[in-house]
């Protein structure tokens, strides 16, 4: 999703290509990205471990600093999100008020995880030791610097913090929006979504209940998958029964024989 969404901003400004880092902590393990330039040749991705450990966000900018040059704008988003709204307009929502740092918040106020910097006050976070971005960076270069909270009506941003918020997340992404993304009174024992990928195997009978098998995934025969992740590589056996797991190759889980 953010690969498609950083396509349709260099689309939308009109240049070559999107430069897209994606920094992970060293104990991270690094995804795979095969096919990735040949399917979003204009997003240069380039998947990262910190440089130094228990550096903080702030910290990690500061660290960057030396790939920048001052008046460089950088987008800086949580990845565990997932933005429905297109990234171009919420991003030109930025640009459009002009300071050192731009906050995107919601009209109520809520935090929408982006915010727009000037490359070169990255310069001036402490270059050692632990700096977290919003709790330390951002107090004192709000008392030397333009930081402007720049509010949007698009909320469509959905947090991912665990396996609920996942499965909700790509449930309002493949919702059509001319229907309600959240029905509270709707019925949870009703299938309300799957998502199945290509590459995935779904065997006969089985039955794929608010939940999401990736590609090289396999489900058997007769299985029942309910609010659950099937990764790749990652096996359901016949006739069982698996709710609320992220199930993963390799991993031992509690089984439940099917009635």
């Amino acid at each position: 999703m953010w690969a498609k969404q950083a396509a349709q901003v260099a689309e939308a400004l009109g240049v070559p290509e999107c430069r897209v880092r994606v920094i992970l902590n060293k104990a991270a393990r690094k995804p795979e990205v095969l096919g990735f330039a040949e399917k979003f040749p204009s997003v240069k991705l380039s998947v990262e471990f910190d440089r130094e450990e228990f550096r903080g966000t702030g910290g990690l900018l500061r660290d960057l600093a030396e790939d920048y040059l001052p008046g460089d704008l950088v987008l800086v988003c949580n990845g565990n999100q997932v933005v429905l709204d297109p990234l171009a307009a919420l991003l030109e929502s930025l640009v459009q008020v002009p300071s050192d740092v731009g906050i995107l918040a919601s009209e109520d106020g809520a935090p929408l995880g982006l915010k727009l910097f000037d490359a070169g006050i990255f310069r001036e976070i402490k270059a050692k030791g632990f700096v977290d971005l919003n709790e330390q960076a951002l107090p004192e270069l709000v008392r030397t610097h333009d930081v402007r909270v720049v509010t949007s009506n698009r909320t469509a941003i959905y947090p991912v913090r665990e396996l609920d918020d996942y499965i909700h997340a790509l449930h309002a992404a493949n919702t059509p929006e001319s229907e309600t993304r959240s029905d509270p009174l709707a019925e949870d024992w009703f299938e309300s979504f799957r998502l199945v990928e290509e590459g995935a195997t779904i065997g006969a009978g089985a039955r794929v209940h608010d939940s999401i098998v990736l590609k090289g995934g396999r489900v058997g025969a007769g299985a029942l998958l309910v609010r659950s992740v099937v990764c790749p590589g990652a096996e359901v056996a016949a006739g069982e029964v698996v709710s609320d797991q992220v199930v993963s190759s390799g991993a031992s889980r509690a089984r439940e024989a099917s009635r």
